[in-house]
């Protein structure tokens, strides 16, 4: 199998290439627009600055996956260029592909697409993206579904939900701010008051997820990638801090509590599931 993964420098993308490098039953053609993250077997791709009159699909080699795992400024969640300027480059970055011969599209989207719903979340829930980032990943999704109407392509929607690294090392949220203060000395950690119950998942645990939805065809269409169990931040916050051994006082109620997200929310995993009992 020939996989393309666009996005191969970002906390997703990045953890899924080393993973699959392994694996030499698959060939993987990565692909980046970050010159510093450069390396011999990734190529320099700018969506944004960036012929589209070419053929993509021949440009990189005809793969049997497209693994679109690009995007940028995803902290920013209210950045209007998530709207006004980023998602017309990936329609027409995914669009190229599409039309030249891609069989197999599966895309990153977010939980954030569903919008302020507290509970148990299923894939057909109706969305309510209240965030640019999810409004603009929401107006791709449907566009990408429109095109599979006109063109015969598999399509997976794989919705990602609260992503941390249990090391603290890598991704751009509390558990890493968490390892920044600990590793600078730092002797408190202001956070929320730690309420809101979240459907966290390790990076690691993830990625595996995301290969074994990619690596099958029966399950398509939009499936939640997730834990399915809710965890509250500040349980997630002490459990890194017993597995690190490490101690900070935390104060709690420093800042306010995201208003875009739900209080209490976490993905069904019945396709998951099934995708698994594969």
């Amino acid at each position: 199998m020939k996989v393309l993964i666009t996005g191969s420098s970002g906390f997703i993308g990045k953890r899924i290439l080393d993973i699959l490098k392994s694996d030499e039953s698959i060939e993987i053609i990565s692909t980046t627009r970050h010159k510093e993250n450069i390396k011999e077997d990734i190529y320099y791709y700018d969506i944004y600055n960036c012929d589209f009159e070419i053929d993509l699909f021949d440009y990189f080699e005809k793969p049997d996956v497209i693994l679109h795992c690009a995007w940028d400024n995803v902290k920013d969640v209210n950045q209007l260029s998530h709207i006004n300027d980023q998602v017309f480059f990936h329609i027409k970055f995914l669009e190229n592909l599409i039309k030249n011969g891609a069989k197999k599209v599966s895309i990153l989207g977010t939980c954030f697409e569903y919008g302020k719903i507290n509970g148990e979340i299923s894939e057909n829930a109706l969305v309510n993206p209240i965030t640019s980032y999810a409004i603009a990943k929401d107006f791709l999704r449907r566009y990408i579904e429109l095109l599979n109407k006109d063109y015969d392509f598999i399509f997976q929607w794989i919705r990602i939900f609260y992503v941390y690294d249990k090391t603290g090392e890598t991704g751009n949220n509390i558990v890493n701010y968490l390892r920044k203060a600990i590793d600078s000395n730092q002797t408190s950690f202001n956070m929320t008051d730690g309420k809101k119950e979240l459907d966290f998942i390790e990076i690691n645990e993830l990625c595996d997820l995301i290969i074994k939805i990619i690596s099958q065809d029966q399950v398509n269409g939009i499936i939640n990638c997730c834990s399915g169990k809710p965890q509250s931040i500040s349980n997630l916050v002490d459990k890194c801090l017993s597995e690190w051994g490490a101690k900070i006082f935390l104060n709690k109620g420093y800042y306010k509590a995201r208003e875009f997200e739900p209080d209490y929310f976490y993905g069904n995993t019945k396709l998951l599931n099934k995708i698994l009992a594969l």
